[in-house]
């Protein structure tokens, strides 16, 4: 990557973090650390936050990649995203419910952009993939890693235009 195209990448990751309005977040109670991804493709630009959250233990199986001895969570705390400087609508329910992520990254599409996460371990592994159209999500589609056509879900979004009313 050209030096000209890595201080774009940096100033629209600064820009995702510090002045783009919160775009999806997840409450989450006890929060002890957290960590930022930053994903670079084509004319989109991310940045993924990672939160270190305390849950019952009962909850724990509630969410993608959680175990039921786990005390601690790492959960997708926040996305935002940018196509070129517009800001990239993601409702928090395409986020909701991931944690363990070990591998996130963006691929680009002909009319959009796939934000790919990849996580858990053994019986608790996961595949999710929410995909953008525009400047909105448009589908999430979450399968488990050993049984991904017995286990899974999938979200379709749609939106009502706005035609000025």
């Amino acid at each position: 990557m050209n030096t000209r195209k890595r201080i774009a990448f940096w100033v629209g990751a600064f820009v995702a973090l510090l002045v783009v309005p919160l775009v999806a977040s997840v409450p989450g109670r006890g929060q002890s650390s957290a960590k930022r991804k930053a994903l670079n493709s084509g004319k989109y630009s991310a940045v993924v936050t990672f939160a270190t959250v305390r849950v019952a233990k009962e909850e724990a199986e509630s969410w993608w990649g959680g175990w039921f001895d786990k005390e601690h969570l790492e959960v997708v705390r926040s996305v935002r995203m940018l196509r070129g400087k517009e800001a990239v609508y993601i409702p928090v329910s395409a986020i909701a419910g991931l944690a363990d992520v070990r591998q996130v990254s963006l691929q680009s599409q002909r009319n959009g952009c796939r934000l790919l996460l990849r996580a858990g371990d053994g019986g608790a592994s996961y595949h999710a993939r929410v995909t953008v159209t525009g400047t909105a999500v448009t589908e999430r589609v979450v399968r488990h890693g050993e049984f991904p056509d017995e286990c899974w879900e999938k979200t379709t979004y749609a939106y009502v235009p706005d035609d000025g009313r």
